[in-house]
Order: structure tokens, then sequence, then C-alpha cells
């Protein structure tokens, strides 16, 4: 103590002191006086009651700074006269100034502890509040994504209608129960991403209105202010009563402007209360301006709304409609407040409860229609009551019916022990990827039914039923497979159906493969899609949707997709369960294969949200992702690797080339992927080669042709690797090529320096694409070949 007393000077810490003990009354002075004030002007609007609370704050403030200004100009006399009545023993002075004097000098005895407690609390509460501003920085920025821009122009035509000439991004965040806003340079309006799919357009804008409110009137700025004096006096109750009437104010007078363009204080009202069981993952007083507000109550924001709208009238007419309002209130705040003992949608008013709810467990049947897992067809049809809802009903109904799928099948389902190292929040995550990949061509169907772009069918001689294949705008592709087909193809009573458009058949190792090709593609693309099986060589690299494997089957089941064509590859023991109804589907909406109970293998391929979902699970991975795939348990690599001869062995994948695999891989994606994950799929990668090898060992001249092979990876518009097994023993001259993001006139010059015998068409100068080529042990054949692969893409891309 005596050190701290050293390192504060005796007169700033018994001035600081002194200020500290009269700030308690004065707080409390002021406190009433504002109390007083509030009364007599309840009649006065809610900025103005604000205005009025900052002012008793400030002038709390004021009164501090004035106290120690004070104490320090005269804190030489107070020390003195404490030494002088602490040497005397009590002093020779009598009555209440010998008693004020003792008094004093028994405080200033204690001032350094007193000191001492109030710095140590202030940096605890100063410490709470940076991390609460750190944690809102890391909402802004990192745990958020931009909303789409349709919402980030409505937010500009919303801020322009209360007069905000400052530019607010909309974010959309996942770790949020309410809304809020961050910043004030930069102010982000964050929005819960539960929100969107529960509320209707209207009101989502009635809440952004009122965070739009908020960054009107610098509430941001204010709150950081209001925050930093509430730690300073983290000890004055009085100061923590003046504050909670200032929070009490601003949420009124953000309430005021956004009930006021909102048009109807009733629709706002009814807004406010679904609100009423929400609040804010940060602590009273953070920094964030949230719609919901901080300890207070929504019936009474509810009431105030209504009395506002009738103060400006005495007439008898006035005090009927205030009443009548009031009355509405009390009925919203108490149905916030207890559980409804009926079914309820309030969002929809064109239809009546029962309608709604009994179109609710017709489409639960239809999306249930095969067992308990939801189906991959999206059968569902617009009905009379569906079509009677408006745009924003439809909405709520869609949010009715995924809150019910939620709780009845995802919300509490088990995770397997791949998943131990997430916590709450990364389960929760992860349940969502998995119910949205399930169930979100339904709701999308719901929102806004998504056109079909075409369809065809095609007859089958001795099946009942056609095949059929829908594609819809958004790339999405249905297709439904009469089980006839398939038992026919496995009893070799059919070799393949085969049209311009779509090739159902079985390859060699009897695994089931489905390609169907998008209008604009050439019909030599999908005659190459669909040789898998019969050339090993030409088996199709592109963007892989899902691959799953049993461990009797190494090959794995493929959902592919590469702009000209989808396709699927379903392995022999896939097919052998699902014909004996022993598995009843592979994969989920976005990239799955079921067999029905009307004896149809329905296929779902939608290639966006595929591609979405893998970087969703992604993410969730740990870094030390081991699961148990082919080829990754251990010593099963080893024997098979004992089994091949050694020149057959040299044209195993090298560690680059493996390397260059996961650079393609994460050049799709557009992100990272974790490093256990990556050790997996090199190692699967290289299981898959050697169990190619063996299977090719009987193959008439397999040296000659690994030698001439050549492994193409085509990962998007700008990217495209060559991977290219050793030639160990190649007689050709062989060179090697890495080329990163470079133009194509420069590809093209280098290959002419390398093989100028090479044929070089004249349309290849007029590709401008940026390309970036890998290329081990490369021979001129492989330049052409490689240069024309090249040049069929480009034509291939629209535009």
């Amino acid at each position: 103590m005596n050190t701290f007393s050293e390192w504060l000077s005796g007169q700033l810490l018994y001035s600081l002191g002194w200020t500290l003990l009269h700030s308690v009354w004065q707080a409390a002075l002021v406190a009433l006086l504002l109390a007083v004030a509030l009364f007599l002007r309840r009649r006065w609007s809610a900025p103005k009651r604000y205005l009025l609370c900052a002012t008793a704050l400030l002038a709390l403030v004021i009164s501090s700074v004035f106290t120690f200004s004070h104490y320090y100009q005269a804190m030489g006399d107070v020390i003195a006269r404490a030494q002088l009545s602490a040497a005397s023993a009590g002093g020779n002075g009598n009555g209440a100034t010998g008693w004020v004097v003792q008094a004093n000098a028994l405080i200033n005895q204690y001032m350094p502890h007193l000191v001492l407690a109030w710095l140590l609390g202030t940096v605890m509460f100063g410490l709470r509040y940076c991390f609460a501003w750190g944690y809102c920085q890391r909402l802004k920025t990192v745990m958020s994504t931009d909303a789409s821009q349709a919402w980030q122009n409505r937010v500009v035509a919303l801020a322009d209608l209360i007069g905000l000439e400052r530019h607010v991004r909309l974010k959309v965040s996942q770790r949020l129960t309410v809304p809020c806003v961050i910043g004030h340079v930069k102010p982000v309006v964050l929005m819960p991403a539960a929100l969107l799919t529960r509320l209707t357009p209207a009101e989502l804008e009635a809440i952004l209105l009122h965070e739009l409110a908020h960054v009107l009137r610098h509430d941001y700025l204010l709150g950081l202010i209001q925050s930093f004096i509430k730690t300073l006096y983290f000890f004055n109750l009085p100061v923590y009563w003046i504050c909670a009437q200032m929070d009490r104010e601003r949420e009124n007078a953000c309430d005021d402007i956004a009930a006021s363009q909102c048009g109807d204080r009733l629709f706002y009202a009814q807004t406010l209360k679904l609100f009423s069981e929400l609040s804010l993952q940060a602590q009273q007083g953070g920094p964030a301006m949230a719609v919901t507000g901080n300890k207070y109550s929504i019936l009474a924001r509810i009431q105030r709304l209504f009395e506002t709208s009738s103060v400006k009238g005495h007439s008898f007419e006035g005090m009927l409609s205030s009443a009548a309002m009031l009355a509405l209130a009390f009925v919203l705040g108490l149905q916030a407040q207890t559980s409804q003992a009926r079914e309820s949608f309030p969002d929809i008013q064109s239809v009546d409860d029962g309608a709604v709810r009994g179109l609710i467990e017709e489409y639960k049947t239809h999306i249930h229609a095969d067992g308990d897992k939801p189906s991959l067809i999206t059968r569902l049809v617009s009905v009379p009551t569906l079509e009677a809802m408006t745009d924003s009903e439809r909405q709520a109904f869609a949010a009715y019916l995924e809150e019910e799928l939620w709780a009845e099948s995802h919300q509490h389902k088990p995770i397997d022990d791949g998943w131990d190292h997430l916590d709450s929040q990364g389960r929760e995550e992860l349940r969502r990827a998995w119910f949205d990949a399930a169930y979100s061509h339904f709701l999308q169907f719901l929102r806004a039914p998504y056109s079909q772009a075409e369809s065809f069918m095609i007859n089958v001689p001795d099946v009942a039923d056609p095949v059929e294949v829908k594609l819809f705008e958004r790339g999405r592709l249905e297709a439904s497979i009469p089980a006839g087909v398939v038992e026919a193809l496995r009893n070799g009573e059919l070799e393949q159906v085969q049209t311009e458009r779509m090739v159902i058949r079985l390859t060699d190792e009897q695994r089931l493969l489905i390609s169907v090709a998008v209008e604009s593609t050439p019909p030599e693309t999908l005659k190459h899609a669909v040789r898998l099986g019969d050339d090993h060589t030409d088996r199709p690299q592109g963007f892989y949707l899902f691959t799953q494997g049993l461990p009797d089957d190494p090959s794995h089941s493929v959902f592919y997709f590469d702009g000209g064509f989808y396709q699927v590859t379903l392995g022999a023991p896939y097919v052998e369960k699902l014909m004996a109804k022993e598995l009843f589907s592979v994969g989920n909406g976005s990239a799955g294969l079921q067999l029905t109970n009307v004896a149809t293998l329905d296929v779902a391929l939608e290639p966006d949200f595929g591609k979405v979902l893998t970087r969703r699970i992604i993410r969730l991975l740990h870094d030390t992702y081991t699961p148990i795939v082919p080829g990754y348990v251990e010593g099963e690599m080893e024997e098979k690797l004992a089994q091949l001869p050694a020149d057959i062995a040299d044209f195993l994948y090298t560690q680059e080339q493996l390397d260059r695999f996961v650079l393609a891989s994460e050049l799709s994606e557009g992100e990272p992927m974790p490093k256990g994950f990556q050790d997996v799929m090199r190692r699967s990668i290289q299981n898959n080669r050697i169990d190619e090898l063996l299977e090719r060992l009987d193959e008439e001249n397999l040296l000659e042709n690994l030698r001439d092979e050549t492994r193409h990876i085509i990962v998007n518009d700008s990217i495209w690797i060559t991977l290219v097994p050793r030639r160990a023993h190649s007689s050709e001259t062989v060179f090697s090529l890495e080329m990163k993001d470079k133009p194509f006139s420069l590809l093209l010059s280098v290959s002419e320096n390398h093989c100028p015998d090479n044929d070089y068409p004249e349309h290849y100068g007029e590709l401008d694409h940026t390309v970036s080529i890998y290329g081990d042990d490369l021979t001129c054949g492989d330049m052409e070949r490689a240069l024309s692969g090249l040049s069929r893409q480009a034509a291939n891309q629209p535009g």
C-alpha cells in the first residue's frame, strides 16, 4: 500500500478519493431531481426525455469534475489538518468541528485502500466492456456474411425514408437472436439468420427501421460514452438508474421513428411482441443497439406507443380510443408471456388456422412419403390454400413448416463421435447443415416456387413407367428411374438406356451409371462422360458434389457435376442393397439417390447448394479429422502395395501430384481445407490409384498404356491442372512444365518452343483465358492433347 501511495501523489490520491465519496450523494440528488422532472414532463416526446436523462448524467460528471478541482487545490490544507489531528491524538478542538476533523483524518487514513479498490473495479469493468466491444467487432467482421443485394437496396431505401444519409451495411449472423447495430463510422446492422425465415418482409422492414433509427440518432457512439461513464461509477447505484432511464427513452425514440414510418402502430406493436422472449447475446450497456432494448418491458413499450398516439386529444372519443388501445396492449403482452391454448398462425390472415394446419400436415406427408426420411424429389403442388396466401404469408407458412420439421427430425438429432470437438454452437450448425440439405428444396418451393426449365421422358421397352427427368432454372436436377429399368440392366435383359440427353447403364464392374446432359451440351461431351468403366483413362474429373463408400465398395459412389452434364455412379454393393430394400438412400436432398415405395429410383443433384453444403461441413471439421475411409485403415495400403510389381509401382502418384489434387479441390471450393482432411484426401486418392493398378495387372501392354496416360482436373474457367504419372522408362523426350496464372498465349509460346512440330490451329490464338498448368514428364503428345482439351473447354463456356 505504501508503494501505491508513493506511485500516486498524496494530493491526487486524496482529491480522487474524496471526489468518489461525494459522487454518491451527488448522484442520488441528481437521480431524485431527474425522477421529479420525468414525472412532471411525462408528456414530453421520447427524444426530449432522453436529452433530459443525458443532461442529468452530464451534470453528475460536471459536479465530480468541480469536486475534484476544489479538493486538488485545497488538499494541501486538508492533509495538514489530518496530520495535525493525528499528531494531537484528538486535537484541542471541541464539539462538531473536532468531530469532523477526526472523521476526515480517519477517512484519509484508509483513502489509499478506497482508491485502490476503485481502480481495480474500474479495470475489471473496463475489461468487461473491452471484451464485449471486441466480440461485437468479431460479429461484425468475421462471424457474419453480407445480406443479399436486394435487402441491401431495401436498407438504402429505408434509410432515405427516415432521412439517414450515411451508408449502412446489412449483414447476417448465425450467432445472434435479435438484430442490432454495431459501429459508428461504418455502421452495420446485423440480422439473425433465423429471422429471415421467421418474419415476413414487412416485419423485417419494421425492425430494420428501428435499427436505422439508432444509426440516425448516433446511439452507438453515445452508448459507448454512457458505458465509459458507468465504468467510472460502477459502485454508484443511482448512476445505474439514470442510465436505465436513458436506455428506456432511447428505445422509445427509435420505436416512435419506426412506428411513424410503418404507418400502423398496431402492426409495429405486434412485431415488438415477437421479440418479447428474445435477448441479445451481450450484456446491458454493451456496445450494441438491439431492437429489444435491455431489461425493459416490451409490454410497457407497446402501451406507450398507444398512449403517444392519443395524448394530443382530450375528447371523450380520445379517452375511449386510449382505453381500447391499452386493453389491446395488455392482451398482446399477456399473449407474449403465456403459451397459446390453441394453434395459431397470426402471420397468415388470408386463410383460417384450421386450413393452415391441414396444409402443414399434408405437406409433411408428401415430404416424408417414403418413411421417416425426407423424399429427394419435390413433388409438392400448389393447392388452393397456398395460392390464397400473399407472398409474405407464403414466407410465414414456410417458416412454420420449417420450425415443425426441425423440431421433429433434426433439433435433437444424435451426432456421432467424429464430432466430439464441437461445442453446442458447432453441433447446432452441423445439424442445421444436415437439415438444410434434406429440406431446402421443399422450403424453397414454398417460399418462391422455382421455375422448371425443361423436362423430358424416356420410354423403355417392357417397362411400364417412363424415365422422367426435370431440370430447374437454379440448376437442380431431379430424375425418377423405374426400378424395373435397373433390374433389367442387372439381368442382362437391357443393355442400356441411351438418348442424346441421357444414358443409364451398368459398367464392367456392375456399377450403375446415370448421366444427363444439359440442353446446350454437345453430344461428344455426353459420350465422353459415359465412358467411365470402359476406359480407365477417361474418368471424368471436375466438381464432385458428394462421395460415399461402403467397406465392400472401395471405388465409392459419386455424384458429379461439370457444367455440361450431371453424373451419378453407384457402386455395385449399393445397387444390390437398394434393390433388396436393405438400404433406403445414399446422400441427401442436394446430391442423393433413393429407392421409393412406388418402385422408382429417385435422383437429385443440386450443384450450387451441394458446394455450399460441402463448405459448411468442412468448416466444422477438426484439424486432425481422420475418418475411416478406404485405404485409411492402418496397414491396408501397405498390403496392397506389396502386390504391385516394382515397374508398375513407379506409376503411383508422387507427393507433389497428390498436393496438386488438394490444391485443385481448394481452388474449386474457394477456401483451404483442414489439415487432417487434406491427409485423408491424399491417402484416399492414392488408395484408389493402387486399386486401379491392381485391377489392370492383366491388361495387355500395361506399361505402354500407363506411359501414354494423362490425367486432367478442370477447376474453373481460369484454372487447368494436369497430373501425369511418372514415365520411368519412357523413350520419348520428356520435359516438366509449371505455369501459374499465366495468359494462354504464353502457354502456347512455351509449347511451341518445346514441340515445334505439333499442330497448332489458328483459333488457339483467340483464347484469352488465364491458365495454370503443372506437368511432370510431359511429352509433345501430352501437350497437343492438353491444348485441344483446353480449347474444347473454352468453346463450351457460355459467351
